[in-house]
């Protein structure tokens, strides 16, 4: 499979859990084309857990199951065994549950480390023959790690965010540097601008770093196609793997 597409689905951090959940249906029922994946962003459910997190999965398979593609949900507050997780779960065209993936880094600065356990279960995951990653936005803070990923054959960073205002003129960077130096594509979805903290602006970016489409700041959807097969012609214009010194970075560590 050469075309993919793509469904970022910008959601507001306002109104109960069902009004988000509507407000989901609503944004995935407005793509244009049928997308291959649904991408939302982190804690749009909010940050409680249990019956509302239940809630909102459920929703987000029966979209999967009508629309007949996957969906990557983004970190959702969930607990397990007495431990507390940010969790993305890959819902599968069929409604059901694929995998998931525990969000790996903390922010100190945010206070997750004092609210959630650091994820131990890696990020990777086929849909079709098209092999991809969920992580979240700060993850691409630890290029490390996403080199990791994307030597593992990762083709699509598939990026959940809660990017706080804050540091928003540095969002555009970090999704470009990822897709560049990773020679992937990133899917990145923020929580929309308003009335929440975060700086929306969600975007679609190239291997080559091109941010090809993107959303404002308030809520809506972009629904895009892209061709796979640019990253082939990304890497065979820079063989950035193939330079690659293993013996020196051994040295450092």
């Amino acid at each position: 499979m050469d075309e993919f597409s793509v469904s970022i689905l910008q959601i507001a951090s306002s109104g109960s859990v069902t009004e988000r959940v509507e407000r989901a249906r609503r944004l995935a029922a407005s793509a244009e084309d049928a997308s291959d994946v649904i991408l939302l962003p982190e804690l749009w459910t909010g940050e409680s857990s249990g019956h509302d997190t239940a809630l909102a999965l459920d929703a987000i398979s029966e979209i999967c199951s009508d629309m007949g593609c996957f969906a990557v949900t983004g970190g959702m507050p969930w607990e397990e065994d007495g431990t507390r997780v940010l969790r993305t779960w890959i819902v599968d065209d069929r409604g059901c549950r694929h995998s998931f993936t525990d969000k790996a880094h903390l922010s100190s600065k945010s206070g997750e480390g004092g609210i959630y356990s650091r994820g131990e279960t890696h990020a990777i995951f086929n849909i079709g023959e098209t092999t991809a990653a969920a992580v979240s936005a700060y993850d691409l803070m630890f290029p490390e790690y996403c080199r990791q990923l994307s030597l593992a054959g990762a083709r699509i960073f598939f990026v959940s965010a809660s990017w706080p205002l804050q540091f928003g003129y540095a969002w555009d960077f970090v999704l470009q540097g990822a897709a560049f130096t990773n020679q992937v594509y990133v899917a990145a979805c923020n929580g929309a601008a308003s009335p929440g903290h975060f700086c929306g602006n969600s975007a679609l970016v190239s291997p080559w770093g091109n941010i090809i489409e993107r959303l404002g700041e308030d809520e809506n959807a972009l629904t895009r196609s892209f061709r796979l097969s640019e990253i082939k012609k990304c890497k065979k214009c820079m063989p950035v793997e193939h330079d690659r010194r293993i013996d020196i970075y051994r040295l450092l560590s």
